[in-house]
């Protein structure tokens, strides 16, 4: 019985860190890499979706599940405030509109 109870709390455990913000950006910048993207782009990806981490951080979000479209329009919204143009604003809404998609 005990077997089985680890079994699964570390099945619950693993789903978790797959669906943890840090985890799945990692994965995806693996992806990148993988698809030959320049170093230049890569850089682009890690600058703009570690300002995105900072913010859900700042908000209590860690995992993927629980992001909702306000809190994506109240990063973008947030980025403004901190003194972003909207070129810089639109380049952080690609980086991580190809993240979550």
């Amino acid at each position: 019985m005990e077997t089985a109870q680890l079994t699964q709390g570390l099945q619950l455990f693993s789903l978790s860190q797959e669906n943890h913000i840090d985890s799945q950006i990692q994965a995806f910048i693996v992806d990148r890499k993988a698809q030959r993207m320049s170093a230049g782009t890569l850089a682009f990806y890690r600058k703009k979706l570690w300002l995105f981490t900072g913010f859900v951080e700042s908000q209590a979000i860690t995992y993927i599940d629980q992001l909702t479209a306000t809190d994506i329009r109240e990063y973008l919204l947030w980025l403004e405030s901190t003194g972003h143009n909207p070129g810089g604003v639109h380049c952080c809404y690609r980086a991580l509109r190809t993240f979550l998609y």
